[in-house]
């Protein structure tokens, strides 16, 4: 891919780069995941605003240059900010978590609409809700399936190691019952076979992961 590209984004990660640069890893649906540089974004910062902070859904133009292993934007402009998300911690949390997840699937330079929507969809959701136990390991799991690895209810349960209600549980959320609760004790034998599971997949645990509260407090990340 050469020239100029107009394309949609979800912003997966910013930080410092050189002197007053920002390197963004952006994921587009026919771009895959690009990593692409802000120039003078740290000393000019309205000239991007907000459009480089995590999660931030764009339009972006990009130049891409053979033989380049960073893009550079020609325009980023937001399409979609986050307001509910940026006021609460919870939503932090579970957006850097799911979005770390996202970035380390995402092929560098493959297009994949699948994952891109999936990414998507997992920010608006979080941007209308609070997000809980249940529906992390849900995205999860479906992040999970889209790269090949497929997880089943039984498999986890054997793997956590759950006790039958916590098995009971599990298995009402591979049905699509919304009004599932998993176990205060189901909470963190799951995190740590989910984390397991993501150790194979990926070669490490997600750095963010560590942040996602367990066992009893994550009971306080269900919505009231």
């Amino acid at each position: 891919m050469t020239g100029r590209v107009r394309t949609p984004g979800l912003v997966l990660r910013a930080r410092a780069f050189q002197d007053d640069d920002v390197l963004v890893d952006l994921l587009g649906p026919t771009i895959g995941r690009v990593a692409v540089v802000a120039r003078g974004a740290r000393k000019h910062a309205r000239r991007y605003g907000g459009a480089l902070e995590l999660g931030t859904r764009v339009d972006a133009d990009i130049t891409f240059r053979p033989g380049r292993d960073l893009q550079s934007f020609t325009r980023c402009e937001v399409t979609q900010p986050l307001r509910r998300i940026r006021e609460d911690l919870d939503r932090i949390t579970a957006l850097a978590y799911l979005l770390e997840l996202v970035r380390l699937s995402a092929r560098e330079g493959a297009a994949d609409e699948r994952l891109h929507a999936l990414a998507v969809s997992m920010v608006d959701v979080l941007e209308a809700s609070a997000p809980t136990a249940e529906g992390i390991l849900v995205w999860e799991v479906a992040l999970l399936a889209h790269i090949g690895y497929g997880v089943t209810a039984d498999g986890l349960a054997d793997a956590c190691g759950l006790a039958p209600t916590g098995r009971a549980a599990l298995h009402g959320l591979w049905c699509g019952n919304p009004r599932v609760v998993l176990p205060v004790e189901a909470l963190t034998p799951v995190r740590q076979g989910l984390e397991r599971i993501w150790q194979r997949a990926l070669g490490h645990a997600p750095r963010s992961a560590r942040f996602l509260e367990t066992g009893a407090d994550a009971d306080a990340m269900r919505a009231p």
